[in-house]
């Protein structure tokens, strides 16, 4: 993936190396009185592209609400509503996501291949600051092939 995104820095103007948090979802942040304080950091690195943190916080947000709505803990499911648009939550998920893209320059023609980026990412993520293979990758992995498959039928 940073391969991928130094090349996209070369031809969308540049990013901006920060430290990522690499597990932004809403339950890893606290409210304290007027605060919002961001916590588990273990997964974090210095340098990085912030994609895959905002990705990963409108889709995990995103994911929580469809599992909820759901009533089960099938996220393969919820994950491809997502993809689908089958909801206004999806949508309105891809909405900010296009937009984050389109802010960076980025034409929303070009959400594939940030979903592919993303999925790429998130499927190692434990395994590279963890040393090992949580059920979280695995599922990635999963959808990153499903996704994959996907595509290139399409």
């Amino acid at each position: 993936a940073g391969v991928l995104c130094r090349q996209l820095d070369q031809y969308y103007g540049g990013t901006t190396a920060i430290i990522a948090h690499n597990d932004l979802w809403p339950g890893n942040f606290l409210l304290h009185g007027q605060h919002l304080i961001a916590i588990d950091w273990e997964r974090a690195t210095a340098h990085a592209p912030p994609f895959f943190d905002y990705f990963w916080m409108i889709i995990s947000a995103a994911l929580e609400f469809l599992v909820g709505e759901n009533r089960c803990q099938d996220y393969s499911l919820c994950f491809r509503q997502l993809l689908n648009d089958t909801n206004l939550v999806s949508r309105h998920a891809r909405q900010l996501l296009s937009g984050f893209l389109l802010r960076l320059g980025i034409s929303p023609k070009q959400f594939s291949t940030f979903m592919l980026l993303f999925l790429m990412e998130w499927s190692i993520q434990g395994y590279r600051s963890l040393g090992r293979i949580t059920a979280m990758d695995r599922l990635a992995r999963e959808e990153l092939a499903a996704f994959s498959r996907d595509m290139a039928a399409a």
